[in-house]
């Protein structure tokens, strides 16, 4: 395992304290555990931006963030993100095709 060394501000140290006496763990425990969370946090966040610019899809968001594609579809519609894309030319193309086969 490596070491990392980072520097807290007054408030930051006194809410990690508060968490080690909450969570009765030792401070590694608990700045470990808040790292890992925080990352998690963090990959979702840019899995849902990459997946809004369309740079990448549902699917790919939902691998690069460790979560589920419902958790992901979830998380984008609770962020106003589409997650079902259907283009004015798809929707056109069908349009087309189911009056074709109602006649």
């Amino acid at each position: 395992m490596e070491s990392v060394q980072i520097r807290l501000g007054p408030d930051q140290l006194r809410e990690l304290k508060k968490l080690e006496k909450e969570f009765n763990r030792s401070r590694s425990e608990v700045t470990r555990r808040a790292l890992a969370e925080g990352l998690k946090v963090m990959k979702m966040e840019l899995a849902l931006e990459r997946y809004a610019k369309e740079e990448i899809t549902l699917v790919r968001a939902a691998q690069f963030a460790g979560v589920s594609i419902s958790q992901m579809a979830d998380a984008a519609a609770s962020r106003g993100i589409p997650y079902f894309r259907y283009s004015a030319s798809e929707l056109d193309r069908d349009a087309r095709k189911l009056r074709g086969k109602l006649r």
